[in-house]
């Protein structure tokens, strides 16, 4: 009987796992030839052209700050934003928090030779937090930043693959995740393929052990009916 239960308990936990997983949602591909509905921008789209595309058919140049208001590019704890960017000469900036006051972003920076975090009241900008990091003019990177708990950012860098994790920095901001995603970039840089990572709610630990019980009960009246 207990290694019934413990067969139930063990299967209810990884059902309730794969309830929890996360689902990703592409917000912005460029593929109509502009930005789609609910962006805004503070200071330009910059260029949307098929010479910008990473994959799909197009990509944009150099936007100044931008950012999204629709419903599905909203963050908070335990999702994670990225983007594909071609490096120029400047800096790309993958924003989080974002509205129309400022935001937050992680900074991937050939003009100084780093990663880095920033907050940007009012798109302004107050460094942060900074790792070294040498650059491929003209190579395609993969930026990921991941909203932990305790209101810690970390972002991520990645090869040309999008698997290869070059670099990492953290950062813990004193305010919570909130507020949309925005981009902006300076000095050549080609951008495409803006995702947002929602994670969905897990279930508190008394829940998830309920569930396993439940399983477990269910398996042991279905194992009774067959004795009878």
């Amino acid at each position: 009987m207990k290694k019934k239960l413990l067969v139930g308990l063990v299967t209810g936990l990884f059902v309730v796992g794969i309830v929890g997983t996360a689902s990703a949602t592409m917000i912005e591909d460029f593929e109509s030839g502009s930005f789609g509905a609910g962006w805004v921008t503070v200071g330009g789209f910059g260029s949307v052209s098929t010479s910008a595309a990473h994959d799909g058919s197009y990509g944009v140049t150099d936007p100044e700050w931008t950012y999204y208001t629709g419903a599905d590019g909203q963050v908070s704890e335990g999702d994670s934003i990225s983007a594909w960017f071609k490096a120029g000469t400047g800096r790309f900036y993958l924003g989080f928090d974002a509205d129309g006051s400022g935001g937050d972003s992680f900074v991937s920076a050939p003009n100084t030779s780093d990663i880095r975090f920033q907050e940007n009241p009012g798109y302004g900008f107050i460094e942060l937090n900074t790792s070294s990091q040498s650059w491929n003019i003209g190579n395609w990177y993969f930026a990921e930043v991941l909203l932990g708990p305790g209101n810690t950012a970390i972002g991520n860098l990645y090869g040309s693959d999008g698997t290869t994790l070059l670099n990492t920095v953290s950062h813990t901001f004193s305010d919570g995740f909130g507020g949309g995603v925005a981009i902006r970039s300076f000095g050549g840089f080609n951008i495409d393929t803006i995702s947002v990572n929602s994670a969905a709610p897990v279930p508190e630990p008394a829940t998830m052990l309920l569930f396993g019980i439940g399983i477990a009960g269910l398996a042991g009246s279905r194992i009774r009916r067959k004795k009878k």
